[in-house]
């Protein structure tokens, strides 16, 4: 990130907290219309971890209050790593994605404490449509890289066109990772199962990982079909089943690499919890942005 000038978005979830083992350098975006609870939960629900609260001003090192997909935007910085929990509000998204080239039609947007018997909740994940939309089309154009762990939930292969109009989401989506490069944006995918996003998704990534989970990586002597958007796979034989954790192999249709990282370790008081952040409808704060709670310069906060 810092040799690159990158800004790193990494997508938050209120189920899941994989970026805890950053959190000294994270930069945590939170929507400034909505309330936010944060807690600790126990990973395993057996054990003797107690769920409590969290002050997350202590634990990373900002927190930052965003007003809309675009605010945001305005508000990341080259050489950093930022976590975003999508507004539950919406604020902004309709008008940024129905005045948009890349969507074609129009689409309400509806908060959950908002919904009735004839207005059906937006689901939160789709959010990520207008920030992506937004990104594109209003800048500013630093390199950022969005990184997107269980994207099935964002673009399925399921996807119809509901009253949500998420398969007209979807292609927007496609429209923005095929202008994305020009625009210093990557997107950085990541799911257990390629299948299950949409193959309108599949068909524009242009490079793929595989990971070592105990299978063997796509290769020409297991008789592997080329996933979609490929006409082919570069490797002969496996070589990842066997391996372990920190070991994967980047690839294309015509060439690999195999490529080698260390674990990046949880820090011991979070080997046994997990960060749980709820969001629900709040009052607006002032458009003063930013609280910083970590270091200065570019050092990480103390833990």
């Amino acid at each position: 990130m810092e040799v690159n000038s990158e800004a790193v978005v990494w997508r938050g979830s209120p189920t899941r907290s994989e970026w805890l083992p950053l959190k000294p350098w994270t930069r945590l975006f939170l929507p400034s219309s909505a309330k936010h609870e944060a807690s600790w939960k126990p990973i395993e629900v057996s054990g003797t971890v107690e769920d409590s609260n969290a002050d997350l001003e202590e634990e990373v090192r900002e927190v930052v209050y965003y007003d809309d997909p675009i605010d945001l935007n305005q508000k990341l910085k080259p050489g950093t790593f930022n976590v975003v929990y999508p507004d539950p509000s919406f604020s902004g998204c309709e008008e940024i994605v129905n005045e948009s080239d890349y969507f074609d039609g129009k689409v309400e947007w509806v908060a959950r404490w908002n919904a009735s018997e004839e207005k059906e909740p937006t689901p939160l994940v789709h959010w990520w449509f207008a920030w992506a939309i937004a990104r594109i089309e209003h800048g500013p154009y630093l390199w950022t890289s969005l990184v997107f762990d269980e994207t099935a939930d964002l673009a399925p292969e399921s996807a119809k066109a509901d009253v949500h109009e998420t398969y007209e989401k979807v292609k927007a989506l496609r429209k923005v990772m095929a202008d994305s490069r020009k625009f210093h944006f990557s997107l950085f995918y990541l799911a257990h199962h390629e299948e299950n996003l949409h193959s309108k998704i599949r068909r524009t990534i242009q490079w793929r990982i595989s990971m070592p989970d105990g299978t063997a990586n796509p290769a020409e002597e297991n008789n592997d079909r080329a996933p979609v958007g490929f006409s082919s796979i570069p490797m002969i034989r496996d070589q990842l089943s066997r391996r372990p954790v920190g070991n994967l192999i980047f690839w294309n249709e015509t060439s690999f690499n195999k490529v080698v990282w260390d674990d990046i370790a949880k820090f011991p008081e979070d080997e046994r919890r997990w960060l749980k952040i709820s969001l629900s409808e709040g009052c607006a704060r002032a458009r003063s942005g930013v609280e910083a709670t970590g270091g200065e310069g570019g050092e990480p906060a103390d833990d």
